[in-house]
């Protein structure tokens, strides 16, 4: 970025201040700098606002390194906020990302360079985000601007977004309308729709095809359908986009042509114009998903020929950096995960061939393969082709594994994949309590039996054993070394484990270490000719229909620190029918339990001065509500922490972000109410 950065080194240790701002003259050109030493100059500065980033010390004479992070990001939540100190420790660490930092940096020779480092990073994301800012500006202005419906579909068709133009030539009160629309569905005739999937799958995009649309009030308009469809790099298609214009009016004419050819004459050129009008936009909006495709290959191609000196170098690798991200990884993996945040992903269970699934998913990735000279073997159990399942969903599993056990395998290794049935489950369930259960009548048994197995095996880099408990985390990478050799955000692992145990089924990695390969191992419950059912921590029933209010009149204690969680909490809760008594802290829960008789507890776990495991340990080993029921809510969400949280008193332990459902659900289920959702 060729601007000037300007920067607030607070710190009252003069020679550390110059020690600082050494090290960021070695990696930034054009810098502002100003040194605070004492409180009046510190709101001063914060006052006048003339900084792009802070970089503060923890031990101040005046107060501390979080005082300080908590005052600048109550003006300014958004500025970059480093801490550069010697006298700070993990816990402090800690609470200072939860109060905003950025990065911590230890004062030592071992980690000066870091810091200069760690500003290079912090403000690289603050430029992505303003210019990506600026640019989704830009499109939204062009998008709303012209006279044409502009529209995006997802890959199966739904309308994801839409312009005003389109909603009002739709008859719609606004496009938030349109969403979630299936575009064919809009057709008058079907045969027309299958027409025009046909030819958009077939060529990849459709120009001025002419269709009848039903209007939201009943009336049909003839329009001008142009799309395309937009792929990734394996040409799987992301979505599509494209432009309608109404030719109702051009249509009526045509038909009186013999007696009007001269306003037959008129409606051509005035559809002609409209197209052209059309067709620019097509390729203005071509252009500016193009361009960023334009700087990465550009710039890589100049990085191959190595006549680079290093400041354009750096300058070729951001701008790859931020275009790939903003091409690839924004539009495909976190379109996926937010699908999986959000609870949308669901299950269209038939039988499959997943000898099939496994040959499909192979002759995908077999470029890939190729180019780096990667040998691709495949072994299928004849006996374990057959499975009960989501075939798009076990077929993208399969990809995000082969995909990353090519990526992660150096030129002239092997990959091989193996399908086979194991009679038993090597794998840890990831809920306590899992199970998978088939209905018999009105009750649910457990059930042993066979699992059909994927294994998906390399000769690649491995995985360092403490990491391999981690790795099925969204956004985890096993270092940052590798995350800058090999790119990605880290959520192909974590997609892979929600669609195997959106299937009853449990995913896990074994390696020797480094250097040594990896092996990602996939079991399934093979349940032929039943349901799947998941059964967690106890005998929760089957709940088939919601009643109106499932938890009226209970009188229920949320304990939590935090007030906008407290808040969703209680209109969450207070919705179906419940009491809620509001708490912040353990103090507060102990004192609303001393005074009133709440029917169940919903708890945090990380809150300041005293946990929720101490909360629990206080009320079960007290007088006062002994066995109340009791529901740990928190963002500690491994394995360890439910065990923790159980072993602690809690009955139920639920993973924030919590499905509202799912906490009605729970509630209701502890207070010995018959809630069917």
């Amino acid at each position: 970025m060729s601007q000037t950065l300007r920067v607030l080194v607070i710190d009252d240790n003069p020679d550390d201040r110059l020690l600082a701002i050494r090290q960021l003259e070695r990696e930034f050109d054009d810098l502002n700098i100003e040194q605070i030493n004492n409180p009046a100059h510190l709101e001063q500065a914060i006052n006048a606002g003339n900084f792009d980033l802070v970089i503060t010390d923890y031990q101040l004479q005046w107060t501390n390194g979080i005082a300080v992070i908590r005052r600048i990001k109550e003006q300014y939540p958004d500025c970059p906020i480093i801490m550069f100190t010697n006298s700070g420790d993990e816990e402090v660490a800690v609470e200072a990302m939860k109060a905003g930092l950025d990065d911590y940096i230890i004062k030592s020779p071992k980690h000066y360079m870091r810091l200069a480092r760690a500003a290079r990073s912090v403000m690289e994301r603050v430029w992505q985000r303003q210019a990506l800012k600026e640019y989704e500006t830009l499109y939204r202005r062009l998008f709303e601007g012209v006279p044409v419906g502009l529209y995006r579909t997802t890959a199966t068709g739904e309308i994801k977004d839409a312009n005003s133009a389109m909603a009002q030539m739709l008859g719609y009160v606004n496009p938030q309308s349109l969403f979630g629309v299936k575009l064919v569905d809009l057709y008058v005739n079907p045969q027309a729709g299958d027409l025009w999937e046909a030819q958009i799958q077939q060529q990849g995009v459709v120009r001025n095809f002419e269709v009848q649309f039903c209007c939201s009030n009943g009336n049909i308009i003839w329009v001008l359908n142009s799309a395309r469809a937009v792929t990734d790099n394996t040409l799987q298609i992301l979505y599509y986009e494209g432009a309608i214009e109404d030719i109702t009016e051009r249509k009526r004419i045509e038909i009186e042509r013999e007696k009007l050819l001269k306003s037959e004459q008129a409606a051509r050129e005035s559809a002609e114009a409209a197209n052209r009008i059309k067709d620019e936009f097509l390729a203005t909006l071509s252009h500016e998903l193009r361009t960023p495709l334009n700087a990465i290959l550009g710039w890589a191609r100049m990085l191959h020929s190595r006549q680079l000196d290093q400041n354009t170098t750096t300058r070729a690798l951001e701008v790859i950096e931020r275009n790939a991200i903003a091409q690839t990884n924004l539009i495909n993996d976190l379109l996926d995960i937010s699908k999986i945040i959000s609870g949308q992903s669901r299950l269209q269970i038939r039988e499959v061939d997943l000898g099939l699934i496994i040959h499909t998913a192979i002759d995908s990735m077999q470029p890939a393969a190729d180019a780096k000279n990667i040998q691709l073997n495949c072994i299928i159990d004849a006996v374990a082709r057959i499975y009960k399942g989501d075939a798009d969903k076990l077929q993208q599993v399969i990809w995000n594994l082969l995909s990353n056990a090519i990526k992660f395998t150096p030129s002239g290794g092997k990959v091989e994949v193996e399908l086979s049935l194991s009679t038993n489950s090597k794998n840890q369930p990831l809920e306590a309590g899992l199970q998978i259960a088939i209905e018999q009548g009105s009750r649910a048994s457990l059930i042993s039996q066979a699992f059909v197995e994927i294994r998906v095996s390399d000769t690649g880099i491995g995985i360092p054993p403490e990491c391999t408990p981690y790795i099925f985390e969204r956004f985890r990478q096993v270092d940052s070394s590798i995350t800058r050799s090999h790119g990605g955000l880290g959520l192909g692992l974590a997609i892979v484990r929600h669609l195997v145990e959106l299937h009853g089924g449990t995913v896990s990695a074994e390696g020797a270490g480094l250097g040594k390969g990896a092996t990602f191992i996939v079991q399934l419950p093979l349940l032929p000719e039943t349901k799947i059912l998941v059964e967690e921590e106890g005998e929760l029933p089957a709940f088939e229909s919601a009643p109106v209010q499932p938890l009226q009149n209970l009188r229920l204690l949320v304990v939590d620190d935090d007030p906008d969680s407290r808040e969703l909490l209680d209109a969450i809760l207070e919705q179906e029918g419940a009491e809620i008594i509001l708490a912040a802290s353990v103090r507060e829960a102990l004192a609303v339990l001393n005074q009133s008789s709440p029917d169940v507890l919903i708890s945090d776990i990380g809150m300041p001065t005293e946990d929720g495991y101490a909360l629990i340990r206080q009320i079960r080993n007290g007088e006062v509500l002994p066995a109340i029921p009791a529901i740990a809510l928190t963002a500690f969400a491994h394995d360890s922490d439910r065990q923790k949280a159980q072993e602690a008193g809690f009955q139920w332990h639920l993973s924030k972000p919590v499905d509202p459902n799912e906490l009605i659900m729970v509630v209701a289920t502890l207070a010995g109410r018959t809630a069917k959702l």
